[in-house]
């Protein structure tokens, strides 16, 4: 209990002292950059500390005695400068410019309380004849008052300026134009929370009539003759943003139906490419559903050794190019996939993250995700070695020492001391021309396997913010 007590004591003075310590650096930074009125706020904020050391009152003491009237004056010439932008009204300026006055006008009188707060003694200098720091005497609470009338004021004409508009779009056709009318019925009811009900009734009734057109338009991208898994995917996409505008109920299901038909496609994927049987429940009456599925409108053929790589975006963030093998055909047509040279488990784990994006709960996909961590090789056939690797964040890294023998007239490899036997024990060394193949571009895929690039400065970012 004593220690638990020694060490509680501890952490309170380090805070303290902290504190003190980032008030007055505040308080230094704010004099380099010609702030008056922050150099005076946070000198005395230092001094109001409790425990303040003497080297931080003697400091601080001596920013505050310099700059306590003018910080005052820093902040009133701010309002006023604010106060005449209002002259020339604008729906967005305006109610900008008028939110800065208020705000300035209330660190005024935080400013005031955190001078008033301060003791007797500090507000005279240290072991000094100086004379102590004069508080002046100053009353914004009028003056606040003022600013926030006039800045409720200019929400309400700007508020009507946006319902204007709103109710002119919204008579338009074009989806884009109605959605924004819709934003700028929601700046409306924002900036003027007390507008009738019936404004919130029109934004409303805008909102299901987006959330309809969107919900036609998601159906007509999944469903059309040879749509791809990337059409697939944006439909959902679009379903969850029509939930943005409408609460309809029928979008909702219909973003849950698709997204698990999509799912349940994926997930079998997944399953195949493991060799993971399915469970009964799963196969249906028919066996041989698992080699032949429709789902949604999709028949899909399946190969064990094959796998997709190019999904929407996400393809494997470790391939150079895009897999020109890779070919996806979808729509009543049995989708074929072939891949490079990763294998099953990296492909799983790219359906696996798709899945994700769409419904990260669906059925056993976590340990799934888990099977194929474990298995994720990389076979190079250019000398047919085998590497381990590792899905870290959103990137595939190969987690052992590339040994490719890149020796030739244009690139080179070395060992320690030239002795082969060193290769087991230490990996090869490669210059910089071996890694590069003489290639300045980042992202290059130099001595790496086909498919795989050398990594960028952005991706060794990543890594560490990943792992970190």
């Amino acid at each position: 209990m004593k220690n638990f007590s020694i060490a509680f004591w501890v952490v309170l003075i380090s805070c303290n002292l902290y504190a003190q310590k980032g008030d007055l650096k505040f308080a230094e930074k704010a004099l380099k950059d010609g702030k008056e009125f922050n150099a005076a706020y946070f000198s005395a904020k230092a001094l109001n500390h409790p425990k303040a050391s003497k080297r931080i009152v003697k400091r601080a003491h001596k920013i505050l005695s310099e700059y306590v009237s003018k910080g005052f004056d820093y902040r009133e010439n701010e309002i006023s400068s604010y106060t005449k932008k209002l002259q020339n009204y604008d729906k967005d300026e305006s109610v900008k410019n008028a939110s800065i006055v208020v705000q300035f006008t209330q660190d005024l009188i935080d400013y005031k309380t955190v001078l008033d707060e301060i003791p007797n003694d500090r507000l005279a200098p240290p072991k000094s004849k100086s004379p102590p720091v004069v508080v002046p005497e100053k009353d914004y609470s009028k003056a606040l008052k003022s600013a926030i009338n006039q800045l409720n004021e200019i929400k309400k004409k700007a508020s009507l300026d946006y319902l204007k508009e709103a109710r002119e779009l919204s008579k338009e056709k074009m989806l884009d134009k109605l959605k924004e009318s819709f934003y700028k019925y929601e700046k409306a009811i924002k900036l003027d929370n007390s507008v009738v009900e019936s404004v919130r009734n029109e934004k409303n009734a805008l909102g299901i009539r987006i959330g309809k057109l969107m919900l036609s338009e998601a159906n007509s991208l999944y469903f059309s003759q040879g749509s791809s898994f990337n059409d697939k995917e944006l439909a959902i996409e679009i379903l969850e943003k029509a939930s943005k505008y409408s609460e309809e109920e029928e979008i909702k299901k219909q973003k849950t139906k698709l997204g698990n038909d999509l799912c349940e496609v994926y997930y079998l994927k997944v399953r195949n490419l493991l060799e993971l049987p399915l469970k009964r429940q799963e196969e249906g009456t028919n066996k041989n559903e698992k080699a032949n599925t429709t789902v949604s409108g999709m028949k899909v053929s399946f190969d064990k050794n094959k796998a997709i790589q190019d999904i929407k975006n996400r393809q494997l963030k470790t391939s150079n190019s895009s897999p020109k093998r890779s070919t996806i055909l979808a729509g009543n047509s049995n989708a074929v996939i072939s891949s490079t040279n990763l294998d099953n488990s990296h492909q799983a784990i790219a359906f696996l993250d798709r899945i994700k994006k769409i419904n990260p709960s669906y059925k056993d996909t976590k340990y799934l995700m888990q099977i194929a961590l474990k298995g994720t090789w990389l076979i190079d056939y250019r000398d047919n070695k085998k590497y381990a690797t590792a899905k870290i964040g959103n990137h595939i890294w190969m987690t052992t020492n590339l040994d490719f023998n890149a020796s030739g007239s244009e690139y080179k490899t070395y060992c320690k001391d030239g002795k082969v036997v060193e290769v087991k024990k230490y990996g090869r060394f490669y210059n910089w021309y071996s890694v590069m193949k003489n290639s300045r571009s980042e992202g290059s895929q130099g001595v790496c396997p086909k498919g795989w690039r050398v990594p960028s400065v952005e991706d060794y970012r990543t890594l560490q913010n990943t792992i970190l």
